[in-house]
């Protein structure tokens, strides 16, 4: 789409001009006008038009002078000179400008014509010059990005040494900072391999594409220098310069864009994504420490379960464990698995007092094994799906500054598990129930036994009325009197119904004893 401009300090010429020309057939998205010089800029300026017809005797700012300061500004604006006999001398100035074309006055419509797809045909070949210039710029551009992200691969990976890396990085005009610390961050799309089988080609080009723009656009929002690479189909490898912040407050940062990153890809790509964090390198040269830091946190997952975010720190080995706690460990599973509180808090009790011999990075170490286990239990029970509780205790864990926050988070934690777990068991019995009062509802009129709601359940009438006892606090009879009168009350709502019709829908062959039972259980008749 072009712009136009017409100058020219006769009306009808300029009206003649944008009436008569098909500027829609031209691509002309806007035509503009002015009648002196002055004004004529001013436009200029406003609406940066691509094509301008201008008269050479204009007042104020005449046609030269305009043109020669659209050309300070602008060197490819396409300049149509219209001129009369007595400004011929002025062509030769004008031909200086480098001006599109020049027509004398009066103009035919075939000359004005030709002049402007003339000058469409330059703006076409300066775009196509432009865009072929451009095109070539960013490929420089890529060519030198991958460069850069494959020696930061190498150095990560130590194939190359950090002498080499830096010149290499030197020459291709890489300014990484090599006196400054960094954090690493392994992203990791969980079950790559089935969640591609189920996508079309198109598809996964697409979602591997804006997996990485994604990632790139919210850390480049973060205002943080960082390095993106690739570590294979499925992986980012992120390098987040820090020369500001403590460690404790780099983990919450990089904790926070962590979870940015997994909402981000969890909300518009439906992707899961577990995340692996190192710890804060000292200078640059330990980066590969830190690498292997993040991608061992990240292989975690086949512990803890996908979607998570795992510092390192949190399952880096221990070497000297002071107590022994795994037969305690094993007891509290138990409890879990059984949903026992009472259990729970019983041996949360007695595993603090192992803690407070520990220092705090020992016992955080200590508690984030447990809970890596007790992932691994929610995740088999499917548990963590139903309690938004359990997203990710590890990145929560992490945050815990003392030995009393550890033991607040980790009671709370294994209490929601056992409660959860308790939740998935219970269930299934909920659901029959719910389904013996579809069945009741749907035979009130009918004989409404244990047999026969037994045989329809596919379960024993003794154990049907142990289930109900135990969901819902009632015997069987008294279950069904009580759905018995919460539709009649839901049908004596209805004023086209008699009292009688009521009674017999409900499973009441006399009306009289209907009401009699109703006041009874509502403490009203239904009239």
């Amino acid at each position: 789409m072009t712009r136009v401009l017409i100058v020219d300090d006769e009306f009808h010429i300029r009206d003649g001009i944008k009436r008569s020309i098909p500027w829609n057939e031209m691509m002309a998205e806007r035509v503009v006008e002015a009648e002196d010089g002055n004004t004529a800029w001013q436009v200029y300026q406003e609406t940066k038009p691509d094509i301008i017809l201008l008269d050479i005797n204009i007042p104020g700012i005449d046609g030269l002078g305009l043109a020669r300061r659209i050309r300070k500004t602008n060197e490819e604006t396409q300049i149509i000179f219209l001129t009369g006999y007595d400004d011929f001398p002025k062509v030769r100035e004008a031909l200086k400008l480098r001006a599109s074309d020049y027509l004398l006055k009066p103009v035919s419509y075939g000359e004005l014509m030709e002049a402007i797809r003339k000058a469409l045909g330059n703006i076409k070949e300066r775009k196509q010059k432009n865009s072929y210039i451009q095109g070539l710029e960013q490929k420089v551009t890529d060519y030198g990005r991958a460069a850069a992200d494959h020696l930061l691969m190498d150095l990560l990976q130590q194939r190359r040494s950090v002498h080499e890396v830096k010149e290499e990085l030197s020459k291709l005009g890489v300014n990484f900072r090599w006196d400054v610390s960094y954090d690493v961050m392994c992203a990791d799309i969980d079950e790559f391999r089935k969640y591609m089988n189920q996508a079309t080609l198109r598809d996964r080009q697409l979602y591997l594409y804006a997996y990485r723009k994604m990632a790139h656009e919210l850390l480049e929002s973060s205002g943080n220098r960082f390095y993106m690479m690739s570590g294979g189909l499925s992986r980012l490898i992120l390098i987040v310069e820090n020369d500001e912040r403590t460690p404790e407050e780099s983990e919450l940062w990089f904790m926070d864009m962590a979870k940015q990153l997994q909402e981000a890809f969890k909300t518009y790509l439906r992707m899961s994504v577990t995340i692996g964090l190192s710890g804060q390198t000292v200078h640059a040269d330990e980066l590969h420490l830190a690498y292997h830091e993040a991608v061992h946190a990240c292989e975690h997952r086949a512990l803890t379960g996908n979607g998570l975010i795992i510092p390192f720190r949190l399952v880096e080995p221990i070497h000297n464990r002071k107590k022994r706690l795994l037969s305690k460990e094993l007891y509290l599973l138990g409890e879990m698995r059984a949903g026992n509180d009472t259990g729970i808090l019983k041996v949360l009790e007695q595993w603090k007092s192992e803690l407070d011999d520990m220092p705090l990075p020992d016992a955080k170490l200590a508690a984030s094994q447990v809970v890596m286990f007790v992932m691994r239990l929610a995740d088999e029970a499917d548990l963590r799906h139903n309690s938004p509780h359990l997203a990710n205790p590890l990145a929560e864990l992490a945050k815990c500054r003392n030995r009393d926050e550890l033991l607040q988070f980790v009671t709370a934690f294994f209490v929601s598990v056992g409660k959860a777990a308790r939740a998935s068991k219970e269930a299934p019995c909920l659901k029959v129930i719910e389904q013996a009062r579809q069945w009741i509802r749907e035979h009130l009129s009918e004989n409404v036994s244990l047999a026969n709601l037994a045989h329809h359940l596919h379960l024993s009438p003794n154990y049907l009325s142990s289930l109900f006892k135990q969901a819902t606090g009632e015997n069987f009879s008294e279950f069904t009197a009580r759905v018995r009168f919460e539709r009649a009350k839901e049908l004596l709502a209805d004023p086209e119904l008699k009292i009688q019709e009521i009674a017999a829908m409900v499973g009441f062959s006399d009306s009289n004893y209907f009401s009699i039972a109703f006041k009874k259980h509502h403490g009203i008749t239904p009239t």
